[in-house]
Formats: structure tokens, C-alpha cells, sequence
């Protein structure tokens, strides 16, 4: 039995569907009034290649229910990931929801869905089949919330090996820095991409965000809150990333003491308890400084 890993996955929570990926292949699990539903826009993927899911969390119920939602920060979502000949492998990692606020919730009208996007750790994936389940659970120190778990049945997808011409791209994609030169370089290769424009296949829509994500690593925080604001703002419709770069381009403006300009990323993000939570603590910091009168 190998096991490949277990992605614990916080959630970024957008509502609706995300503009042009529309999921063909999924699976669904039901219980107690509640519906979880795992989608892949498609069943193979290069290798290096961004590999994102769809969750639909559903009220299948005909009254209100009150539902732990996916977010970013407070992961009620795990992501199992093993060989497709062993899709049953694999626990969830128990410390994923123990730092769940106690009002944490959303308030779902019967029939009502919400989606998130969330990406696999395509390094650890090398060519193979494999299969991925979502499991849906909430503490019972949230109160107020529909409590349970749900786990959907295995999704299956496969790795593939990149045609020659996109194997350098591929490579970029799965490197990763082990100090500052190396992110430098790294970023200049996902520039290198980004130059190939289409012909860089299905890594298109992602060099520019990696490209920024490699300057944060580097430490040159100007190139990231340039890059990643641009990708946020010309890449809205990526699912998971578009919506990424603004969450960390706010977060790093928090971090740098520019509390209104975080603010005005997080408010531009969907409603969800992260989201207000960010916005709650940028009004206090405001809140806390000298007027200038």
C-alpha cells in the first residue's frame, strides 16, 4: 500500500461557479440534508501542471441550515490524495479543525450552494494515476452548525509526462528555491513563460502568479505587491489563484502596516468569515492610529 499524501487544504470560499471552467467529471456524497460535491474540470494533467478541484457544499434540505462554510483560514475540508488502486488509503489529519471559531458558520437557504477551488500539491505527483476524495467535518465546539462528516467517493485523474517542447515549462513548475538566488531564477523562468504566451499550453494562466509567488520568496516585496496585484486584478476569472493573489497581497500590506490598502484587497475578496475577519482587524489598526488633526 503506498500513500502518496494527505493535502490538508484550507479553503479560499468564492460563491457560484468560477468563469470559464466549467467541471465535467465529478462525485457526490449526501447525508442529513447536506450535499458534497468534488469536481475536476478534466481527468489528465501534465506533470509541473496546476491540478485544482471544485467543492460544492449544498443545503439539499427544504429548511435553513446553518453550515460550517469552506474558507481560507478555518479549514472544515480535507483532501486525500493516494493511488487510484488504492483509493480508500488515507486519514484526514485530525488537527485540521481544531482552531475553528465557535461562531463560525454560514447561513444556508434550502437549495442554496457554495463553491471553493482548491489546489493538489502537484511536487509530490509524478506520473501515475491517482485518486483524490474530499472529506466535509465540523467540531462540536461550533456552535449553532449542522455536525457530521461526509466523505465523497474517490475521484480519479492521472499525471502525464509533457511533450518535449513544454518540459522546461513543466520542470519550472515543480522547482522550488532553497535560497534567495534560486527563487530569482525561478521567477525568471515563469517570466520565460509567460513570453511563450499560449504555446505554453495549460500552465499559461499560472506562470504570472507563480512568477510573483517566487519574488515573495525571495524577499523583494515591491516585485510581489506589483506582480501579485496585476495577476489579481487581469486574472480574476483563474479559479483558486486569481482570488489567491489578492488574499496575500492584502495580507503582506497588513503585515507591512498599510491597513487601508489591505482593506480595500479584502474587501474586494468574496463574504466569508475570513474575509471578515481581515476587514474587522484592518478597522481596528485603523482605528487604533492618530488622526491627523
Amino acid at each position: 500500500m503506498k500513500i502518496v499524501g494527505i493535502l490538508i487544504l484550507a479553503a479560499l470560499a468564492a460563491q457560484g461557479k468560477a468563469a470559464g471552467v466549467q467541471p465535467e467529471h465529478s462525485v457526490e456524497i449526501r447525508g442529513d440534508g447536506v450535499s458534497i460535491v468534488l469536481s475536476l474540470p478534466k481527468t489528465s494533467y501534465m506533470e509541473g501542471e496546476p491540478v485544482l478541484v471544485k467543492i460544492t457544499l449544498v443545503n439539499i434540505s427544504d429548511n435553513p441550515q446553518r453550515l460550517a462554510e469552506p474558507d481560507y483560514d478555518w479549514s472544515v475540508l480535507s483532501l486525500i490524495v493516494s493511488d487510484s488502486a488504492d483509493s480508500q488509503s488515507g486519514q484526514p489529519d485530525a488537527n485540521s479543525t481544531i482552531a475553528l471559531p465557535a461562531d463560525y458558520g454560514w447561513n444556508y437557504a434550502p437549495g442554496q450552494a457554495r463553491s471553493i477551488w482548491l489546489p493538489l500539491n502537484v511536487r509530490s505527483l509524478c506520473t501515475g494515476n491517482y485518486a483524490v476524495r474530499a472529506e466535509y467535518s465540523a467540531p462540536p465546539h461550533v456552535k449553532n452548525v449542522w455536525h457530521g462528516t461526509l466523505t465523497t467517493p474517490a475521484l480519479h485523474f492521472s499525471i502525464v509526462a509533457p511533450p518535449e517542447r513544454l518540459a522546461q515549462v513543466a520542470t519550472a513548475f515543480r522547482k522550488f528555491g532553497r535560497s534567495t538566488e534560486d527563487w530569482r531564477e525561478l521567477a525568471q523562468s515563469h517570466r520565460a513563460v509567460q513570453a511563450q504566451g499560449e504555446a505554453a499550453g495549460p500552465f499559461a494562466p499560472y506562470a504570472a502568479f507563480f512568477e510573483a509567488l517566487a519574488y515573495r520568496a525571495a524577499g523583494d516585496s515591491a516585485q510581489f505587491l506589483k506582480l501579485a496585484r496585476l495577476y489579481a486584478d487581469s486574472h480574476k476569472d483563474v479559479p483558486f489563484y486569481g482570488l489567491h493573489a489578492r488574499r496575500l497581497l492584502a495580507c503582506d500590506l497588513y503585515t507591512q502596516g498599510k491597513y487601508a490598502e489591505a482593506r480595500a484587497e479584502y474587501a474586494k475578496l468574496p463574504d466569508c468569515y475570513s474575509t471578515r475577519s481581515h476587514i474587522e482587524m484592518c478597522d481596528r489598526r485603523l482605528g487604533e492610529q492618530p488622526s491627523d488633526d
